[in-house]
């Protein structure tokens, strides 16, 4: 029996060795954990493609689909783009809504100032493209996105692997959702972190 347990962790372990990708931890906010960029400050280009899973829990019952495009573009000089595209499913006990989240593009800048360091500025913004008004005046929990217009900037810190970040989020306005109306004030987030990349193997 406790062979049988350990096998997951086994098995997450091998597959960490022999990748070789960032991984990041799950941020939970409405935006602010974008900002910034991968923290090993690579400037090349990219699309990729994630979905994300989620729940509310009772007593909503809600069930959370999202599928995102993302896409990083260099512009040569330590210039980059970031774009990102949700579109998200919110499944209920009575009925489901569905469509684009909320859209953010932040541009960034990497500024080495020696071998072993680097600055990393970032500035951007997110666009509510989702409905707001919902079927059966639902909720804010059925809604693909938060509804607010919103500025995103950051400034961090590279020295080798290590990484420090201070990032910001302000909103303005707040949702028009006839149920809830949602408002929020400005997000705060400090990151700091050691990346440590590992070979492929053959």
């Amino acid at each position: 029996m406790a062979r049988f347990q350990t096998f997951p962790l086994v098995f997450l372990f091998f597959v960490l060795l022999f990748s070789n990708t960032n991984v990041f931890s799950q941020c939970s906010d409405a935006g602010v954990c974008s900002v910034g960029g991968h923290t090993d400050g690579t400037h090349s280009n990219s699309i990729s493609l994630s979905y994300i899973l989620g729940g509310s829990g009772k007593p909503e019952s809600v069930t959370f689909h999202t599928v995102n495009l993302s896409g990083g573009f260099s512009l040569g000089s330590g210039y980059k783009v970031d774009l990102n595209i949700p579109f998200s499913t919110q499944a209920g006990e009575s009925f489901s809504t569905s469509g684009l989240g909320d859209l953010s593009l932040i541009g960034s800048k990497k500024h080495e100032v020696s071998k072993d360091i680097s600055l990393l500025f970032s500035l951007g913004f997110k666009l509510p493209a989702g409905a707001v008004h919902l079927k059966n005046d639902a909720p804010q929990i059925y809604q693909s996105g938060l509804g607010t217009y919103d500025i995103l900037a950051s400034a961090g810190l590279l020295y080798k692997q290590f990484d420090f970040l201070i990032g910001f989020q302000i909103p303005f306005g707040r949702s028009e959702n006839k149920d809830t109306r949602l408002q929020r004030a400005p997000d705060l987030m400090i990151r700091g972190g050691y990346s440590y990349l590992l070979e492929r193997v053959p």
